[in-house]
């Protein structure tokens, strides 16, 4: 379920942005290409439909076979040489069919969780989400590379993995319409009568009256803040040439190096991260969460005015070590910062109508990553590489401020409670 989810989630949101530098784009439009993400962003505006309608399982299946029809459309269109405004459009269908995807596959979980390990499994959903962004970052992005060598430029590289990417997800749903059981508890929410609209109102007015929400809410939106301007302009960050402050790089070196070793750091970091949260509690763990997550995003800073023609041969890649090393630093911090992030929206969604409450917070949070992301290329080619990173870095640790307004000691009893009674 997670690692179908990371892979769509790569699609709508990372790769865009990598798919159009590679074809020339400026980094103002990479930027922007983050807001193929906003329909699943604003999935809990549909939230209504998945929790009244049927059940969560069947919304989940159906959508991941939507998914693959798309992927394999995209891929087409570019093999057979269609205007690449026809594949933007795939994006934005892929973003449309995710945010009932995603709304449907997240109640799934919430589900079907134990209630006592919703941590620990939250933190194996979010490493699904580590494999698939490794999957598609580095494998996906170095397969672009090597193929645009051989078929004649990116385009049809892209084309190719395109393809590729619609047969990794048609098998991975292929096994959950076996694998997924059906659970007793997954059946439509009847509380409440009247219109989608009038229902959601209800349900989000019920999530705000509960002690400190606000507070919670701000801080979901600001976290990502700085993380999204980063994601967003990394990869043009390596590719672009060193007159313009880049580093340089080919698809293929930067695909190997968001492969393996960042894949690696964030798979041990994230179960570190998620041990540690269980263990010491979401009180303790919520301003190192922030200080990990974003304090390794001054090492770019350093790069964009130190870069280092230190590298090592593998598979036939000339590779940077120090960038290298600084990107794989990233990535431990970030995976370990996330795991106190992530349980937050796992603790504020319960109840019968979880599934729409969940795609509320995530909701906001991915509205705080979506929406500074397409501004990023603005802003990097304002202000140039260096002072972006510096940028970055101070949006991030600004939520420091808000950590002390969460009432964590106070959702964590919440949790229990329900645990109790269920």
């Amino acid at each position: 379920m997670g690692l179908f989810q990371a892979l769509t989630f790569a699609y709508v949101s990372i790769l865009p942005g990598v798919f159009l530098k590679s074809i020339g784009a400026p980094n103002s439009m990479v930027g922007l290409a983050s807001l193929f993400y906003l329909p699943v962003a604003l999935r809990f505006l549909v939230g209504s439909i998945v929790d009244r309608r049927g059940s969560k399982r069947l919304w989940s299946l159906w959508t991941q076979i939507a998914q693959v029809l798309v992927a394999a459309l995209s891929g087409a269109l570019i093999l057979a040489g269609a205007p690449v405004m026809w594949v933007l459009v795939c994006f934005g269908l892929a973003s449309i069919v995710g945010a009932f995807l995603d709304l449907s596959n997240d109640g799934f979980f919430l589900v079907g969780t134990p209630a006592d390990r919703k941590a620990f499994f939250a933190t194996l959903k979010v490493q699904a989400f580590r494999i698939g962004n490794a999957v598609a970052q580095g494998g996906y992005v170095m397969a672009a590379g090597a193929l645009a060598t051989v078929y004649g430029g990116p385009k049809n590289g892209w084309g190719l993995v395109f393809v590729l990417h619609a047969c990794i997800l048609l098998a991975l749903a292929l096994w959950h319409f076996f694998a997924y059981p059906r659970l007793p508890d997954d059946q439509p929410d009847r509380r409440h009568t009247g219109g989608s609209l009038t229902w959601f109102r209800t349900v989000f007015a019920e999530l705000l009256r509960e002690p400190g929400m606000w507070w919670v809410l701000a801080y979901l939106a600001a976290y990502r803040v700085g993380e999204s301007m980063l994601s967003a302009m990394k990869v043009p960050f390596m590719l672009d040439p060193t007159s313009k402050g880049g580093l340089g790089l080919d698809l293929q070196q930067v695909g190997f190096m968001n492969g393996v070793v960042v894949f690696l750091v964030l798979v041990v970091g994230g179960l570190i991260g998620g041990t540690l949260v269980e263990r010491l509690g979401l009180r303790r763990m919520l301003v190192p969460g922030i200080l990990l997550t974003n304090v390794p995003n001054i090492l770019f800073t350093y790069l964009s005015l130190q870069p280092s023609n230190w590298s090592v041969e593998a598979f036939g890649l000339s590779i940077p070590v120090v960038a290298q090393i600084f990107l794989a630093v990233e990535a431990f911090g970030y995976s370990l910062g996330f795991a106190p992030f992530i349980y937050v929206q796992v603790l504020v969604s319960r109840g019968p109508a979880q599934a729409t409450i969940f795609a509320i917070v995530a909701g906001i949070t991915n509205l705080g990553w979506t929406l500074p992301g397409a501004v990023s290329g603005f802003v990097q080619e304002a202000t140039g590489y260096p002072m972006f990173f510096v940028l970055v870095m101070c949006l991030g640790l600004a939520v420091l401020l808000l950590a002390p307004k969460i009432p964590a000691d106070e959702l964590e009893d919440a949790e229990r409670r329900h645990r109790s009674a269920s």
